[in-house]
């Protein structure tokens, strides 16, 4: 139930994210009040929808990473946005990567890159 009204929000423009235990909404124009209420009344299923797609996300940079090393070692010592660009441009992933996200990745892999 949450994936259908998350998909619906997103229809019609809302972006969401969290922060801890909190949901935040961009949306576009005048909000309509009865999504609105709908979100805040299955924030619990919201959150953990939201904290499983960004743990998905995490995990296909945390490949894409592996297998971009892999094949190209000498994005070990390019900087973190270098990496950032190559992940996307060359095709390891299909969405833009954020700086944080890799640096995040690197430090818990303990994997050289410069900032």
């Amino acid at each position: 139930m949450s994936l259908d009204l998350l998909e619906r929000a997103r229809a019609k423009g809302v972006v969401l994210y969290r922060e801890g235990d909190q949901v935040h909404a961009r949306v576009p124009g005048d909000p309509d009040p009865d999504l609105i209420d709908e979100l805040r009344d299955h924030k619990p299923d919201v959150l953990a929808a939201l904290r499983e797609e960004e743990a998905e996300r995490r995990r296909t940079i945390e490949v894409a990473v592996e297998m971009l090393f892999s094949e190209r070692p000498e994005f070990r010592e390019r900087r973190v946005g270098q990496v950032c660009c190559q992940l996307y441009l060359g095709g390891y992933v299909d969405f833009p990567v954020k700086d944080c996200e890799v640096a995040a990745v690197l430090r818990e892999r303990s994997v050289v890159a410069l900032a």
